[in-house]
């Protein structure tokens, strides 16, 4: 390159890897909420979505989860290569597989939660399953206490009361609801993502009767 002595100038190099790849090339993500596309060892110059209605991307590679289904990202690069990854757009709702007798350890007992949602005023529509794997019928969980927390353990919701009355016989389960209000998010429940959360469910069951 030949510079004229009295001319100052400002030169930007790129450096475009012959190894470019996408941070990711499959992402399952919540509806309503959003995700970072980066190109490692390139630059993103463009980004289009095969369906916009189920996922919009801008130009920086930020994705929008709009409503359930499969859309397909393609990345433009600064080179003109182009890259992809394929978008499925899932229900904010958390799902978990229930517990058995089986999985409890004789003479204990236990709750577990399986599904979670929230109505359109909040609210926490919490499934549970308990398991009264021991001697004596339960009919009353004291220190019954809720805790929801995201992927890096931050607390989204906390709900507790003194009691929760029951009624489960010895050595069966029992499915159960709970509805926990708005009060108790520590955040609007739009931007709580259940479906990567992590719901602990404690309890005193020594109130068991036979």
């Amino acid at each position: 390159m030949n510079f004229e002595t009295e001319v100052n100038y400002d030169l930007t190099v790129s450096r475009i890897s012959e190894n470019t790849k996408l941070n990711y090339s499959k992402l399952d993500l919540t509806k309503g909420f959003n995700k970072q596309l980066k190109a490692e060892g390139g630059t993103i110059k463009s980004c289009s979505s095969s369906n916009k209605k189920v996922a919009a991307v801008n130009n920086s590679g930020k994705i929008s989860a709009k409503n359930i289904g499969k859309t397909t990202i393609t990345v433009k690069l600064s080179n003109n290569k182009k890259l992809s990854c394929v978008i499925s757009v899932k229900p904010n709702k958390y799902q978990a597989k229930k517990i058995t007798i089986e999985d409890v350890v004789y003479n204990t007992s236990k709750m577990k939660a399986y599904a979670a949602s929230f109505d359109a005023k909040g609210n926490l529509h919490l499934k549970f399953k308990l398991v009264n794997n021991s001697y004596g019928k339960i009919t009353n969980v004291s220190k019954f206490k809720v805790s929801v927390k995201d992927s890096s353990n931050k607390s989204l919701v906390s709900y507790s009361k003194n009691n929760f009355k029951t009624n489960v016989a010895s050595y069966s389960d029992k499915d159960c609801t709970i509805i926990i209000p708005k009060s108790a998010l520590k955040k609007s429940y739009k931007k709580i993502d259940l479906r990567t959360a992590k719901i602990s469910i404690i309890g005193n069951f020594a109130s068991a009767s036979l």
